[in-house]
Formats: structure tokens, C-alpha cells, sequence
């Protein structure tokens, strides 16, 4: 079973892209989420354990796996 991919982005974020562009070209399926077109501040934090501080916020199974950085990570991605 592949597993599903949520990213919280927020408008004129370049790592929120670099995450969606790193998804994608991983052939993953992902859901890009938008703060003021597809959730609001309130709602993300309804659904992390702590306040995030940063954007991109990237969930894994509806588990939060944390940024740009942790995806990296978990992927097996570095630079």
C-alpha cells in the first residue's frame, strides 16, 4: 500500500514548492494545501501536536512528519 502525502503550504513559499516538487517527482500521491484557500491557521493546528513554526507542514498518513527537511530525510534525499 503506498502511502498518502499532505503538504500545508502557504502562498509564495519556496520550500512548500520544492516539497510538492519533490513528491511528485517521486511518483507519489499527495494532497497541496494552501492556508487561506484550503484551511485556515486554526485548523492546522487542530491537527499537529505542537504550533508549527514553519511552512511547509508535510503529514504521511495523516501523521505529522514535520518540513521541507524531514521529507528530505525520509525520502532518502539529501543535498
Amino acid at each position: 500500500m503506498n502511502s498518502e502525502y499532505t503538504i500545508y503550504s502557504k502562498l509564495n513559499c519556496q520550500s512548500c514548492e520544492k516539497a510538492k516538487d519533490l513528491v511528485k517527482s517521486k511518483g507519489l500521491e499527495y494532497t497541496y494545501m494552501t492556508l487561506d484557500v484550503h484551511f485556515t491557521l486554526q485548523e492546522l493546528f487542530a491537527v499537529c501536536d505542537k504550533p508549527p513554526r514553519s511552512f511547509p507542514q508535510v503529514f504521511v498518513d495523516g501523521k505529522l512528519l514535520g518540513g521541507l527537511k524531514e521529507l528530505r530525510e525520509h525520502l532518502g534525499v539529501y543535498v
